[in-house]
């Protein structure tokens, strides 16, 4: 996810008030990233976000669900590896 979205812990307040953010999870995030938003690992079920340091290698997962194996020191996760587990989240309600 983007830092803009992850505040509202959904991309969909975004898309529905800007819609040159596209309409899917993927455009948005990218679209936020290039106005100077950082790519970030949001965690749903804690509601939790974490900084990470790649930010090149974040950028081709966007909008997608991934797992992140790094070293996480207070908020932010020095990024060893990331990989997709299964597609674009889900709308949060």
């Amino acid at each position: 996810m983007d830092s803009l979205c992850a505040k509202d812990g959904t991309h969909e307040k975004m898309m529905d008030e800007m819609k040159s953010m596209g309409r899917d999870k993927n455009t948005c995030a990218i679209k936020c990233a290039q106005l100077g938003s950082k790519y970030v690992l949001y965690d749903a079920g804690r509601k939790t976000i974490y900084g990470l340091d790649d930010q090149d290698k974040a950028e081709a997962f966007a909008g997608q669900r991934v797992r992140v194996q790094g070293t996480l020191a207070k908020s932010k996760i020095k990024v060893h590896k990331i990989e997709a587990i299964g597609g674009q989240i889900p709308a949060q309600p």
